[in-house]
């Protein structure tokens, strides 16, 4: 007997009308008497390969990357296009490598700037950077970017294109192209996921574990430990030790009614309850217990975007493509293929044979006088 239940896709009305684009999944269902109805069935889009593999490890020191220390937080790769070129598509290669985390795992206090990713032999490999390597926000968002370029041969990885960006549409709201009503907007309730590092189970390679939560508050200023009114998602998530840094992404469906995941932003922490230590007979007012609320807080994918569109990183990145252009142009190696628009004929002002003669180095062959 067949499975009388089928996911189908509708269009999700509000009071106030239809929210253009924003397509969620309902699954139908037959009543005790056979008459169908429909109820809402949450669906996260499989989380695929690739986007655990743009998670890196940070550590205060290389002995500490090396031992797998329960110390640090976590990062992230995004590959950059090349200056003027169209956004970076699936499997391209990248201009430049920006390795990405926040300021305060990085800088002050967690003073965590080194690198460790993964190798093809299933080891790691370990970037030893300082904090001067790292380039903060310059307006004191809890960011900081490492430009890296190339990045080590038999190092297992990848990066995040800037095209699954979240964008800030222009009336302040996130939508997933940046223009209202055109592509699925965020929601609050829309359904999250984050990768990165669960500290309990470290171990000598990178293992990335996956969260998933849900949207709590769209972007407004939560004040951070350095006074910064930070922007930032509410998520309903627990972040612990070890996740600040983390790329989180978005797990919805596109107007077209397939399911599509995109970068929402980057983990910065938590937010806690403080309550009171208790007894049996009375409260100790100067005795507090700190408790995770499971709120985590979120920065969003477009102030990752100001400190990329940045005049210092555009030049970096230019150097980069000069760089590799010149290392292509030095190298011994001639490829025997041929490139478009190179087609034309070699002209030779020369008789055919004495041109075939010349090419595989044979003696010219003198015909006999039949004169003598």
């Amino acid at each position: 007997m067949s499975n009388p239940n089928r996911l189908v896709t509708f269009a999700l009305t509000h009071p106030h009308g239809t929210i253009g684009g924003r397509l969620v999944p309902f699954e139908e269902r037959r009543s005790l008497r056979g008459h169908p109805f429909q109820t809402w069935r949450r669906v996260m889009p499989p989380i695929r390969d690739h986007l655990l593999e743009t998670v890196i490890y940070l550590y205060p020191s290389v002995a500490d990357a090396v031992s797998g220390t329960n110390t640090g937080g976590s990062g992230f790769l995004v590959g950059l296009p090349a200056d003027g070129a169209p956004l970076l598509e699936e499997n391209q290669p990248p201009a430049a490598i920006i390795a990405v985390s926040n300021r305060h795992v990085v800088g002050d206090p967690a003073q965590s700037p080194v690198i460790r990713l993964n190798t093809l032999a299933g080891r790691v490999e370990v970037l030893e950077m300082t904090g001067a390597d790292w380039i903060a926000h310059p307006d004191g968002d809890d960011l900081a970017i490492c430009p890296l370029g190339v990045v080590p041969d038999g190092v297992k990885f990848n990066y995040l294109r800037r095209e699954l960006f979240i964008k800030r549409a222009s009336d302040g709201s996130p939508h997933f192209t940046g223009l209202p009503g055109s592509g699925p907007p965020v929601f609050l309730g829309s359904g999250v996921f984050m990768v990165g590092r669960f500290m309990p189970i470290e171990s000598r390679v990178n293992q990335p574990v996956v969260r998933f939560g849900d949207i709590a508050m769209l972007p407004a200023p939560i004040r951070s430990p350095r006074g910064i009114d930070q922007e930032s998602y509410l998520v309903e998530m627990h972040s612990v030790s070890g996740f600040s840094g983390s790329p989180v992404f978005i797990g919805t469906y596109n107007e077209l009614g397939s399911l599509a995941q995109r970068f929402l932003g980057v983990d910065w922490g938590h937010i806690p309850h403080v309550h009171p230590v208790l007894d049996a007979d009375a409260r100790h007012p100067s005795y507090t217990v700190e408790q995770n609320s499971g709120m985590m807080m979120v920065i969003p994918s477009w102030k990752l975007e100001e400190m990329l569109d940045s005049d210092e990183i555009n030049e970096w990145k230019d150097e980069q493509i000069r760089d590799a252009e010149q290392k292509k142009a030095e190298w011994p190696v001639v490829y025997d293929a041929e490139e478009p628009g190179r087609d034309t004929p070699i002209k030779i002002d020369m008789d055919p044979e004495d041109a075939l003669r010349r090419l595989l180095n044979t003696p010219k062959v003198r015909k006999p006088d039949s004169k003598k």
